[in-house]
């Protein structure tokens, strides 16, 4: 039986995942520092291995309002590859690194493609607790446009 190991993280909403070969780091203790003539879509950028990377909320990105700030303001951030570039993704909270049986992950459902949600990539069950997780496919969550003008400034 084939498992799939997924970051499950929590938004404004509720819970989502995203592949663990697409994560390279987790950052619990972050700040986010506000660069000027940034795209709208980039929160600011924050270290990461003697360089900076930009920072994007999946809150404000999917219109769930404020992302929630981490333990004393700081915030928890996942690092992952996107294209040949290194972004990051702030989210409210790390539920944890969770194993699934490849069976229990659906395909998108046709309702949330047509609503243009194309960065989930499936739903998967938890055993657990019955919890439907979507799983978040970060190389779709900006557009062809949105990625190109990130190549331009970085």
């Amino acid at each position: 039986m084939s498992e799939r190991q997924l970051i499950v993280f929590e938004l404004n909403n509720g819970q989502y995942g995203a592949g663990s070969s697409d994560v390279i780091e987790i950052q619990k203790n972050s700040s986010i520092e506000i660069v000027q003539n940034m795209p709208l879509f980039i929160e600011g950028v924050t270290e990461f291995r003697g360089g900076t990377v930009p920072v994007a909320s999946l809150n404000k990105r999917f219109n769930m309002g404020e992302g929630g700030a981490g333990h004393k303001g700081k915030k928890v951030i996942i690092i992952a590859k996107v294209d040949d570039m290194v972004i990051g993704f702030e989210v409210n909270k790390i539920i944890g690194i969770n194993s699934f049986p490849e069976e229990n992950t659906e395909p998108t459902p046709e309702l949330l493609k047509d609503a243009g949600l194309r960065f989930v990539s499936g739903i998967v069950k938890s055993e657990k607790n019955d919890k439907l997780i979507p799983v978040i496919d970060f190389s779709k969550v900006f557009s062809e446009t949105e990625l190109e003008t990130l190549k331009k400034i970085l």
